[in-house]
């Protein structure tokens, strides 16, 4: 690629894409961060507020803004508390207002599992389940204009998300690749295929 064709490409994507730098990873990598000693404490983005929002104990907690988004860390803002809060594959760091430097406070990492998609037999898309804020999940169908099923997140380890349909008392835990039922004390079974 010749030199102003390079020039050319780089001014239409920083219109296009005014304020992200070209070495910045994809927000979606930091779009979720979790507790990893606590299922019920995480930071999610939101896309509808393009906002970060804090669970605490399945609560709504606290939201945040964007600072910078960098290859290993997040940083973001709370301003009801002046708090500025860092993000990292290590855990939660905290920077009271005043404060010279942040400080540690939980361990944690991202992870990137906050939509499982899920296929029929023959690998045709099905539909998604998609992480919320309060430890809530929704699903929903391909081509539907509502959601489908709402679930409550009930565990979570570094093989599978578990969660539960109260409505129905159905269980589903999501895998790497698959999608497992659950009817009231049922064993689990296979469901379908999917992906993160």
């Amino acid at each position: 690629m010749n030199k102003h064709l390079k020039q050319t490409l780089v001014a239409v994507v920083m219109t296009i894409l005014p304020g992200i730098a070209l070495g910045d990873p994809p927000r979606a990598s930091h779009d979720h961060w979790r507790n990893t000693n606590h299922g019920g404490h995480y930071v999610l983005y939101d896309s509808p507020s393009r906002t970060y929002v804090e669970t605490i104990n399945c609560q709504p907690a606290y939201r945040f803004t964007l600072v910078r988004n960098e290859m290993n860390t997040l940083t973001i803002y709370d301003a009801s508390r002046d708090m500025t809060v860092r993000l990292d594959y290590s855990g939660m760091w905290l920077k009271p207002s005043g404060a010279a430097d942040f400080s540690f406070y939980q361990a944690g990492t991202f992870d990137t599992r906050d939509q499982f998609q899920h296929v029929d037999a023959n690998g045709t898309y099905t539909g998604a389940i998609t992480k919320l804020d309060g430890c809530r999940w929704v699903e929903w169908f391909a081509g539907a204009s509502a959601p489908t099923y709402y679930f409550e997140e009930r565990g979570t380890t570094a093989n599978h998300v578990e969660l539960y349909d109260g409505s129905r008392d159905i269980w589903v835990r999501m895998e790497a690749n698959r999608m497992l039922l659950r009817f009231g004390n049922d064993p689990f079974a296979f469901f379908k295929k999917g992906k993160w």
